[in-house]
């Protein structure tokens, strides 16, 4: 059995009169490995929050409820599920605040079956903000499937020479009798590395996103981030959003006490 948790207070005059507001986000789950060649791992978790910031309806909720199951190369996860974004987490997003405004958002978590594939270090924690690849097989492949929405997954990540990884995702709503009038697309690059390897603490990475006909801001999403690592338990994040889901361009700075 597993437990996470954290308990946030920030400054947000956007979206709170007041300015000042506090989150407090619990993750419960239980996980298992086996001795077997093919199946030999097994999980699910629960998560409650405060303040879910996906879907505020949901808040003081039990939400992303999901199992999963898997091999040394394959992971499949089942229920309201993140993992149809796994090995796209590449700018250190710590501080910046997350605006989910479309339905099939890259990082919803609504219910979903996904099939993940390749060379990712497996988190048995179903932990999806962070990821590495194997040296020996240095790339992942990401298939999603939302029936409600009728909407498609698809991402692939690869590692250059173990100085940073590069990463494509594209989800595609196609127009359905009481979902969509229209068909829905959006695509996403990103990269993002390390760089320990220099000496320097820190982790960077680069984001953009192309909403097409779905995107309610009218320009390509473009985010950059940074975290720098001060000493073991404390970090100093730092994030520019251009044009984000409600149109906003702005800096975002963040310093992050791990106990």
């Amino acid at each position: 059995m597993f437990i996470h948790g954290n308990i946030e207070a920030y400054y947000d005059d956007r979206t709170y009169d007041a300015g000042l507001d506090s989150r407090a986000e619990i993750q419960l789950g239980i996980q298992q490995t086996l001795n077997n060649k093919y199946i030999n791992w097994i999980g699910g978790s629960v998560l409650y929050d405060t303040h879910y910031s996906k879907d505020t309806s949901l808040n003081d909720k039990l939400t992303e409820k999901q199992i999963g199951v898997g091999g040394d190369s394959y992971r499949i996860y089942l229920g309201e599920t993140e993992a149809q974004r796994l090995g796209f987490a590449k700018t250190a997003k710590i501080g910046a605040p997350i605006i989910i405004t479309q339905s099939n958002s890259r990082i919803d978590s609504r219910e979903k079956a996904v099939l993940a594939v390749g060379g990712f270090e497996w988190d048995n924690e179903f932990d999806f903000d962070s990821y590495r690849l194997k040296k020996d097989r240095p790339w992942g492949l990401v298939l999603g499937y939302d029936n409600e929405y009728n909407t498609v997954y698809s991402s692939a990540t690869v590692g250059v020479l173990g100085l940073f990884d590069v990463s494509y995702m594209r989800i595609d709503s196609p127009a359905r009798s009481g979902v969509y009038t229209k068909d829905k697309h959006q695509e996403g690059y990103a990269i993002g590395g390390s760089l320990h390897r220099w000496g320097i603490p820190a982790i960077w990475g680069i984001e953009l996103w192309d909403d097409k006909d779905t995107g309610l801001a009218g320009k390509n999403r473009f985010d950059i981030g940074g975290l720098y690592s001060i000493n073991e338990n404390l970090y100093f994040t730092a994030h520019r959003t251009e044009h984000d889901d409600l149109g906003y361009t702005g800096n975002y700075y963040g310093l992050v006490n791990s106990l």
